[in-house]
C-alpha cells in the first residue's frame, strides 16, 4: 500500500514495514507506523521477496494507469479520464452496460455461488439515459435477474451492490426494506442546500473530493488540493504542528485554526484563519493566490472562482 501526503502526515499505526521514499530514493525502513514525506510517499508491505529489493538508498518510482478492463479477456483497454472523477465506488457483478444484460461474476473476478448463482436480496444503483439516478432492493432474485429488473426499469448502466443482511433501502424517514443486521455503511443522497462552488484554475476546471466553503464572505478551499494544482509543495512540520507551503522562493507557514501565518519568516495576516473540515484543512483562496504572484476573480453566473497563477 502506498501512503502519499494526501493521507496525512503518518501512516498511522500497523504491524508491517514503512518504506519510506523522498524525492525518489528510500531514506529510511523501520517497523510499524511511520511519517509520509511532503515530497514523497511511505510504503507499507510485509516481508516478501518485493520487500526484500528495498534498500536505504534505492531510487523508487511508480505511476498510476487508468484503463478499462475487457470484460471477459481482463485486460487492459483504452485509458480512462479521471480528471472530472471526484468520488468512485467499487461494487459488482456489473448488471448492465449501455443498456445491455452483463451479469457475468466470473469474468469480474466475483467467484462465490451466493452472487453468481444463488437467489437472495439483493441491491443495486444504476442510471438512466436521462442521467437519472437510481437505487433499489430486491428479495430473491439472482444476478441475472437483477439485471433483467434493472433493464426493465430503463437502466442503461447498473451495478449489484452488497446483498443479503446488508440489503436495505431508507426513504424520507423509513425503512422500505430493513437491514437484517446494524449497517455500518450507507450510499446516501441527499439535496444540497446550496449551489456547489466551481473554481477553475489557468483555464481549467478543479475537481476537489470535499467542495470549496465561503466563510465571511470569503472563499476557502482544500489547501493541498489547490497547492498541489498550483505546483506549490506542501509539508508538515511535526515539531511545531504548522504546514507549509514552498514555491520557488516563496515560503508559508500555517496552522490550523490560526490566521496568522508566516510568510518568508515575516508574520503576516489572513482574513479567514485556516480551518479543519471534513478531514481537510481549508485555505483562503485569494490570500494564498495572491501570496504566489496570482490573480483571483469571481464569475456570479457560474459560481465560480477564477484563478490565474503564472507558471
Amino acid at each position: 500500500t502506498i501512503f502519499t501526503p494526501a493521507f496525512g502526515a503518518t501512516t498511522g499505526p500497523h504491524n508491517k514495514y514503512s518504506i519510506i521514499v523522498d524525492k525518489g530514493t528510500v531514506t529510511q525502513i523501520v517497523s510499524g507506523q511511520a511519517m509520509i514525506p511532503a515530497e514523497g510517499y511511505t510504503i507499507v508491505m510485509g516481508p516478501n521477496e518485493l520487500f526484500n529489493r528495498f534498500k536505504v538508498g534505492t531510487k523508487v518510482d511508480y505511476r498510476l494507469e487508468y484503463s478499462k478492463i475487457g470484460i471477459n479477456a481482463g485486460t487492459p483497454g483504452e485509458k480512462v479520464d479521471w480528471s472530472r472523477i471526484r468520488t468512485t465506488v467499487g461494487a459488482g457483478p456489473t448488471l448492465l452496460r449501455n443498456g445491455t444484460i452483463i451479469a457475468n461474476g466470473a469474468a469480474e473476478g466475483f467467484l462465490e455461488d451466493k452472487i453468481n448463482k444463488n437467489r437472495g436480496q439483493r441491491s443495486f444503483i444504476g442510471v438512466t439515459r436521462d442521467n437519472i439516478l437510481i437505487m433499489g432492493t430486491v428479495g430473491n432474485v439472482t444476478i441475472r435477474e437483477l439485471a433483467e429488473i434493472s433493464q426493465n426499469l430503463n437502466l442503461v448502466d447498473a451495478i449489484n451492490l452488497d446483498g443479503g443482511a446488508s440489503s436495505s433501502l431508507y426513504y424520507n424517514g423509513r425503512y422500505l426494506t430493513s437491514p437484517g443486521r446494524k449497517i455500518s455503511n450507507a450510499l446516501v443522497v441527499t439535496r444540497l442546500k446550496s449551489v456547489p462552488i466551481r473554481l477553475k484554475l489557468n483555464g481549467e476546471e478543479v475537481f476537489f473530493d470535499s467542495d470549496p466553503l465561503i466563510i465571511n464572505n470569503r472563499t476557502l478551499v482544500p489547501m493541498r488540493k489547490i497547492f498541489e494544482k498550483m505546483g506549490v509543495a506542501v509539508g508538515y512540520n511535526q515539531k511545531t504542528g504548522n504546514i507549509t507551503a514552498k514555491k520557488d522562493d516563496m515560503l508559508l507557514e500555517l496552522k490550523s485554526g490560526s490566521n496568522r501565518v508566516m510568510v518568508n519568516g515575516k508574520e503576516q495576516t489572513m482574513e479567514v484563519p485556516l480551518m479543519l473540515y471534513n478531514n481537510r484543512s481549508y485555505v483562503p483562496v485569494r490570500f494564498v493566490t495572491e501570496m504566489f504572484k496570482g490573480r483571483v476573480d469571481w464569475n456570479q453566473t457560474d459560481n465560480m472562482v477564477i484563478l490565474e497563477l503564472n507558471s
